[in-house]
């Protein structure tokens, strides 16, 4: 996820867990499918609608967070930034991550079903 969606995450206290079942959910047909591997997901009991870019199936990241009564929907020009966002990161290589995590742009949440692991870098954004 980006350092900003974790920065306003644990803000808005949602759990790892939480963010890995929705991730989960969201491959499995349970978010809105935004086009080319763009999801809006409920989180926080409904309070919040993140975004997932998980295009490609290797890796899924979180880069939008915003509070339901704050913005009720995306609008066009968002929606559009995010599908080009969405192709921008299927093109990332394993190296490139490496990078963005080592730099702080980043933060990892590996999920599986025995243990959620946090490897935490806070970043810049």
């Amino acid at each position: 996820m980006t350092a900003s969606f974790w920065r306003n995450a644990r803000r808005a206290h949602l759990m790892r867990r939480e963010l890995c079942a929705k991730a989960r959910s969201a491959n499995a047909g349970q978010a809105v499918h935004l086009g080319q591997g763009v999801f809006k997901i409920r989180l926080g009991h409904n309070r919040y609608r993140g975004i997932l870019l998980a295009r490609g199936g290797k890796n899924g990241f979180y880069v939008y967070l915003f509070a339901k009564q704050d913005q009720s929907d995306l609008d066009p020009s968002e929606r559009e930034g995010l599908l080009t966002l969405a192709r921008e990161y299927e093109l990332l290589a394993n190296d490139q991550i490496t990078v963005a995590l080592n730099a702080k742009k980043l933060t990892e949440v590996r999920c599986d079903e025995s243990q959620v692991q946090e490897s935490r870098v806070q970043g810049h954004s």
